[in-house]
């Protein structure tokens, strides 16, 4: 009888007797009974007690039969129907469980295995630092021995149906009387994964020490909850980065370190907002959630001491910090003393001060490290296994020619955003304020002679053999440039699918459309109108704006009196015309276009068109300026002028006899509805605001 329900402790077990004979035989002897039952177990499903009945003598209808200690064979039959159940799927499902299903299941998981710990796992946790308090609001568990386990996973099933299957952790097996559903991973400590959204996506074992010990060919203390190592081969554990309950992830600082326990214990013990990477060389996943945090300006490495010695971790490192610098982040390394505490949690129990390196600083050790541990071997589980070995490139090999050019050339101090981008077809070089395009002829020479001065003092720097000629530079010759050229479009591309303004962080701080891109940075207008400080952002590289105004936005200016003065001589008696022209300036100096207009300005000759054309012109930029005719607007590179322009002016709004009317006007109403039409092989909307001049009213019409 199960001594786990404790409704049956109470009851009194009698043989039966010709009063009270066996239910299912009518025997007086050798059965027994329960109350007003003949029953060996009781079980308990939904609530309802279900009676199996043990009879020495009838074998038919039996669903089960035991040979006792004495011989004699015991036959069990149920009392009452079996529950029905969900067949099991003879295959594991294809796709892991949604993070609502895994958190639902974890949760009811954490639940039957209750917050009771071994005494030699919660006195480990104590000695890591963590309160009672803090073990059972973090919901360390036991994780239960494998007698435990069909039970828990028969419960998880009838609750949750065969969707269960597809948490990884829960599995099928059958040892020979028929299949049924159980957990898989070893016994130890049970840590819950959480995501930004505090639900478990995971669940992680750590192993005891002793068990480890005991095991040399198990990997490592710890390991996910999966169903794929199991011979089930369900779904495998999702790769999480970790998120402590209750942290914050709204700030501009955030710490990145190795292991759960280490960022549930930052989280506890210090204001930092900490999360832990699943492993030292699952960065990607860290570089994701870089993504989904835009307004995080700053990451903090906390990794263990030895990174300068773990190749696994030196790896791991320098690439999550590239990552985090392409997305435009600050990357700090956040170090101790490594002879007194191994991890930032052993730092913090001891009581040490942690050093925060400079962005400059980080990055040379970072580096430091990952250099020097390339040809390292690291012993695992008994067998060394050697790293790769160092690999020494040719100096003329273009890739590592052209991330030399982008740092030399291209890229702000301490390891800041590249300056030189490449998209659709054109090279964009940041001045300070804006990307304009920079010719690629531009960009060869720039090539040709920074390849040229490196290679000739690389080659000057290389060993020199007595018995032979000294070494001579390889030249730089069309095929280098064009290799050189081929990698650096790669590194720096920015996709087709990215129209400018946009931000290249994937920040979505300002409403690019109502913005002013000045010199000195961009005027958020809802902020200006609204009264607000904030509103002038430091123009920074990486907003993907290919105009700026050519001049610092102030609000303090003068008022420009010789121009108030020339509109007073041009409509001295209609005011509405001055305010017309005032509203298309303004209109013209910001992207947006959606009040989808041209302006067509209509006067006699030497009427001002031609100062107010050039006065705009000025305004908004010579180089940000297009000059198309309306004949060119219909030929078949008509529209390229204008890509990446912010205004079009046309000069004279005449049409010759041999221009088609029919595509001018259809090309007019497609820039000014913001339709998309082809130029340059790109599906593109011309931002350009069209402002156009004639001596006659019905002209190009």
């Amino acid at each position: 009888m199960s001594e786990a329900n404790p409704d049956l402790r109470t009851g009194v077990i009698e043989r039966c007797t010709a009063r009270r004979p066996c239910r299912v035989c009518t025997a007086p002897q050798w059965c027994q009974h329960i109350g007003d039952s003949v029953a060996q177990c009781m079980k308990v499903a939904d609530g309802a007690y279900k009676s199996v009945a043990q009879c020495m003598k009838v074998a038919d209808g039996a669903y089960k039969s035991v040979e006792q200690a004495d011989g004699s064979v015991a036959h069990f039959h149920r009392l009452t129907p079996a529950e029905p159940r969900d067949p099991i799927p003879a295959a594991p499902p294809a796709d892991r469980a949604d993070a609502g299903l895994r958190h639902r299941v974890y949760e009811s998981l954490l639940n039957m295995l209750g917050l009771s710990l071994n005494s030699s796992r919660r006195a480990a946790l104590r000695r890591r630092g963590f309160s009672d308090a803090d073990i059972n609001r973090l919901r360390y568990s036991d994780y239960t021995a494998s007698a435990k386990r069909w039970d828990i996973a028969r419960s998880l099933a009838r609750r949750f149906g065969t969707a269960v299957l597809a948490v990884p952790g829960v599995v099928v097996r059958d040892r020979g009387k028929g299949p049924y559903v159980t957990l898989a991973g070893a016994e130890g400590l049970a840590i819950p994964i959480r995501d930004r959204a505090s639900r478990i996506v995971a669940m992680k074992v750590r192993r005891d020490d002793a068990a480890v010990a005991a095991d040399p060919k198990h990997k490592g203390k710890y390991a996910y909850l999966t169903s794929h190592s199991d011979a089930w081969a369900g779904p495998k554990a999702d790769d999480a980065v970790h998120v402590p309950l209750g942290t914050d992830l709204s700030g501009p600082v955030l710490r990145v370190t190795e292991r759960p326990f280490k960022a549930d214990l930052c989280a506890v013990r210090t204001d930092v907002p900490t999360v832990a990477m699943p492993s030292a060389g699952a960065w990607k996943c860290v570089a994701e959630l870089l993504r989904e945090l835009p307004h995080v300006r700053r990451v903090q490495l906390a990794p263990d001491a030895d990174f300068r010695t773990n190749p696994q971790v030196a790896r791991g490192l320098a690439r999550l910090a590239g990552a985090a610098r392409e997305l435009g982040r600050e990357v700090r390394l956040e170090v101790w003393d490594g002879e007194r505490a191994k991890g930032i949690d052993d730092a913090i129990n001891a009581g040490l001060t942690t050093d925060l390196f400079d962005p400059d600083e980080s990055q040379a050790a970072i580096d430091a490290a990952a250099v020097a541990t390339l040809g390292s071997v690291e012993a695992t589980e008994g067998e060394p296994r050697t790293r790769l070995r160092p690999l020494r490139k040719a100096i003329d090999d273009p890739c590592e020619l052209a991330r030399r050019f982008v740092d030399e050339r291209h890229r702000l101090p301490g390891r800041g955003p590249v300056t030189l981008r490449y998209h659709r077809e054109d090279w964009h070089r940041w001045d300070g304020a804006a990307w304009p395009v920079m010719p690629t002829d531009e960009v060869r020479s720039e090539v040709v002679a920074c390849v040229e001065g490196y290679l000739d003092l690389a080659s000057r720097s290389l060993p020199v053999d007595p018995d032979k000629p000294p070494p001579t530079a390889p030249k730089v010759g069309v095929r280098l440039v064009n290799d050189i050229m081929q990698a650096l479009t790669a590194q720096t591309i920015i996709p087709h699918t990215v129209v400018a303004p946009a931000w290249l962080d994937g920040r979505d701080e300002l409403d690019l459309r109502v913005c002013l891109f000045a010199r000195n940075g961009v005027v958020d207008l809802a902020a200006l109108t609204a009264g607000r400080s904030d509103f002038l952002t430091p123009p920074t590289p990486h907003l993907f704006n290919t105009t700026a105004l050519p001049f610092d936005f102030d609000l303090a200016t003068s008022e420009p009196c010789e121009w108030l003065r020339f509109l007073d001589g041009l409509w001295p008696d209609d005011p509405d015309s001055v305010a017309l022209l005032q509203e298309w300036f303004g209109y013209a100096i910001t992207p947006d276009t959606r009040l989808q207009k041209i302006m067509l300005i209509v006067g006699p000759g030497r009427s001002g068109k031609g100062t107010i054309a050039r006065l705009l012109t000025a305004l908004v930029g010579r180089e940000n300026t297009a000059a198309p005719t309306l004949g060119s607007l219909g030929e078949r590179f008509g529209l390229w002028p204008l890509v990446g322009k912010a205004l079009a002016v046309v000069g004279d709004a005449h049409l010759s006899g041999r221009s088609d009317a029919v595509v001018i006007t259809e090309r007019l109403k497609s820039i000014s509805g913001e339709d998309l039409l082809l130029a340059r092989d790109y599906l593109t909307r011309i931002p350009a605001y069209i402002r156009s001049r004639t001596n006659r009213r019905g002209a190009g019409a």
